[in-house]
């Protein structure tokens, strides 16, 4: 393309261009003392060229770029030259570094406060942007687009001097000069206006929050005028035109405020810094990371508006947690541990301790073990990180919860989201059965008819490779002499679980005989005839079993035991008669997990016409990982159904063991307070009921909220539907969107 070389040139041009004034027969160059900058270049510098050139204004063009050939003349092809990766390396304090190259006036990178930056170097030149500071940390200062006067600031205390060109803010780019730092999360910015000159009728000078430095960005932003009128103004869609709406002007001095509640922005004024009027409100999707300052124009690109403004307020810092790993497991290794994040918004530039307590069922050094109760913030950090180490012991217990609670402090305020919880899982279970031997407790000692030894012959097909292999022998005279038991070195406390699970197998021949199941706490058991008895099935496959542990003492549990009694079975006096039995996957049940999204695994889950499903990772649930599922329902304002997702097994589940459903719920509007969510069960693919088994009324927030249906009279042996839908007439037309978690039986 003929035409490259033109605009590189002029790009160039505009790049270093300094301010010049017309007298009417010559021009005037600004006269300033020039300034050093301290750096150096290291890495691949052998065929690198530099040229430092510097402004009027203060500011450092540094000019890089590779002394080779770029073209063959011989073949009349260009070369192909690796770029040359070099550190440039700075010393004197620098408050924004801009880099760019000559295709475009626009900055490719941008970086504040670095002191360390790595180029890539091409054979052409490079055009590096030095701004020194002049403003205390952490403010930054820039001009925003393609102004013709290069602006400046100074920063005495809270008071600043803020000189700017530009053609205002009308179009779909935007012209002045901004002093500003990072705001993350919510916040508001106060400042006192206290004089600006009169280049243009259309002059500012304020406060803006702004997505970020490009010309066209997103902004809010709240102006004073020289007449003393105030302009709220905003760009809602990157690179669209700005829109403002004004207001009547006051005498005397005058207060601006600029506020940020998540996605909403409202700017005020006062006459007097206490007593605020809105001037304007508007909802703007921004990220949590945005800028926020002070910004001025003069309107006309041929003058500079000198605005001196004093910042007298900057919103104090808003504390919150997160869950980064909502989960925690014993004896693994490496150690899997569960972490929370702190993070912190608002004015980030300071040290700040918050404190915290740990709270939960999980208790501190038996359970798990972390550091102190403090987060100690260094200045310019945002987030912190607190990890849970979960202790491996040989107790058998439930799984068990940490929550993360925030506590107040005098240098910060609480948000939302002040508590957050994770779970330790144990790894202990009384018997898999997947070990080369039998596991120490378990034994038949004292029962001469019965024995136990690992069977790899017998597999449980949801419970490993191996089982337990229980013989009895009988010899058609001994009645007892029949026990198999699982001793436990400690006594453990089984409190926390309300079922004891197992799977039993047995030969078919002895179909409908009779399975004994006892305990004993502190060496005594509650009855002889067992807690729980159970009949063999007709064939010889794993049957799920069930027993219910309520109403028995558990707290010191010494033993668990399986019987039989012998009149039942038939013997042989000569040798006796060998009965082969298998158990395996023996536990204690506190819940049963039917989804946590965690795996992202969307395939078991169907919708009907007006809802859809995804899985959601930028809204966490406190108390349930990083996902949820994200289900959308559009609403057409004519149609009651149509509105259903259902979670369909790949195999129908038994939740007998069960008395209800829990899941969590949140949506993301509080306007729909009062509706519903129904829920319903298919069991061997029959419904419950026309009406389900359950309802779910809306809160008037959008927080998750934990939700219990109860199950006692739902037949529920056989479960391949649950589903979720709403009364489509219920809800206004348009799109409502719902978050699900952490769906188990318990």
């Amino acid at each position: 393309n003929k035409r490259q070389p033109y605009w590189r040139i002029k790009n160039m041009i505009t790049l270093l261009s300094d301010t010049t004034t017309w007298n009417g027969s010559s021009w005037n160059y600004p006269n300033f003392t020039a300034g050093a900058m301290d750096y150096t270049l290291t890495g691949e510098t052998q065929n690198v060229r530099q040229l430092l050139l510097q402004k009027s204004n203060g500011e450092f063009y540094l000019l890089l770029w590779q002394e080779v050939s770029s073209y063959d003349y011989s073949t009349h092809t260009d070369i192909s030259n690796p770029n040359a990766v070099v550190s440039l390396n700075i010393n004197t304090p620098i408050e924004r570094v801009e880099t760019f190259l000559l295709d475009s006036t626009t900055a490719k990178a941008s970086y504040s406060n670095h002191r360390s930056i790595t180029l890539n170097v091409p054979d052409e030149v490079m055009v590096v942007r030095l701004v020194p500071r002049s403003l205390s940390f952490p403010w930054s200062q820039s001009d925003i687009g393609s102004v013709a006067l290069s602006g400046s600031s100074e920063q005495s205390g809270n008071l600043f001097t803020i000189k700017a060109s530009g053609q205002d803010m009308f179009s779909t780019a935007d012209q002045f000069r901004y002093v500003y730092q990072k705001l993350h999360g919510d916040g508001y910015i106060i400042a006192r206006i206290e004089a600006m000159e009169h280049t243009s009728g259309s002059a500012r000078a304020g406060l803006m929050m702004r997505q970020s430095t490009n010309s066209g960005s997103e902004h809010v932003s709240i102006f004073a005028r020289p007449g003393g009128e105030r302009a709220f103004h905003w760009r809602a869609v990157a690179n669209t035109n700005a829109q403002t709406l004004s207001t009547q002007p006051i005498s005397g001095p005058y207060w601006l405020k600029l506020a940020r509640t998540g996605d909403t922005f409202k700017g005020y004024y006062s006459t007097d810094g206490s007593n605020w009027t809105l001037a304007g409100t508007q909802i703007i999707p921004m990220n949590w990371e945005i800028f926020v300052g002070m910004a001025v124009t003069s309107a006309t690109n041929s003058e500079l508006n000198t605005a001196i403004i004093e910042q007298t307020y900057l919103s104090h810092q808003q504390v919150i947690v997160k869950p980064v790993d909502a989960i925690g497991n014993e004896g693994t290794s490496p150690l899997d541990t569960a972490t929370f994040a702190i993070q912190r918004s608002g004015y980030i530039y300071s040290t700040l301790p918050v404190t915290y307590t740990l709270q939960g069922s999980a208790d501190w050094n038996s359970d798990y073990t972390s550091t102190s109760w403090i987060a100690n913030f260094p200045a310019g950090v945002d987030s912190l990180y607190v990890s849970i180490d979960p202790v491996n012991d040989a107790h058998i217990e439930a799984d068990k919860t940490v929550v993360l609670k925030l506590q107040s402090g005098a240098n910060y305020g609480i948000g939302n989201a002040w508590q957050a919880q994770a779970t330790l899982y144990d790894d202990e279970k009384i018997g898999t059965f997947e070990s080369a031997s039998v596991p120490a407790e378990w034994n038949a000692t004292g029962q001469p008819r019965s024995s136990v030894a690992i069977d790899i012959g017998k597999s449980d097909p949801a419970g490993g490779a191996q089982s337990l292999r229980w013989t009895y022998n009988d010899n058609d005279i001994d009645r007892w002499g029949n026990e198999i038991r699982c001793d436990f070195a400690l006594p453990q406390d089984w409190q926390w679980a309300n079922k004891l699970t197992f799977r039993f197998a047995s030969p078919a021949s002895v179909s409908g005989k009779t399975i004994y199941v006892n305990i004993r706490n502190n060496g005594i058991a509650p009855t002889s005839s067992g807690i729980a008895q159970f009949h063999l099935a007709p064939n010889a496959e794993f049957q799920d079993i069930v027993v219910d542990l309520s109403g028995y003492e558990r707290d010191q549990i010494t033993s668990l035991f399986f019987y039989l009694d012998g009149e039942q079975f038939p013997g042989n006096p000569s040798g006796g008669i060998d009965y082969h039995f298998n158990i395996d996957q023996v536990a204690l049940f506190d819940h049963v997990d039917v989804a946590d999204f965690e795996d992202s695994d969307l395939a078991v889950w169907t919708t009907q016409t007006y809802s859809t499903v995804s899985i959601e990772t930028t809204q966490l649930d406190v108390a349930g990982g990083k996902n949820a599922l994200k289900w959308t329902f559009n609403a057409d304002g004519s149609s009651a159904w149509g509105n259903e997702i259902v979670l369909n097994p790949s195999t129908p589940l038994d939740w007998t063991c069960g008395k209800v459903l829990k899941f969590r719920f949140a949506t993301t509007s509080s306007l729909l307070a009062g509706k519903h969510i129904f829920l319903n069960i298919k069991n061997n693919g029959v419904g419950y009921s026309s009406s389900g088994v359950g309802s779910y009324v809306l809160p008037d927030d959008s927080l998750y909220h934990d939700v219990t249906i109860p199950l006692v009279d739902v037949p529920r042996d056989l479960v391949t539907h649950l589903s979720f839908y709403v009364y489509g007439l219920e809800f206004a037309a348009g799109s409502h969107t719902f978050l699900i978690d952490n769906i188990r039986i318990e």
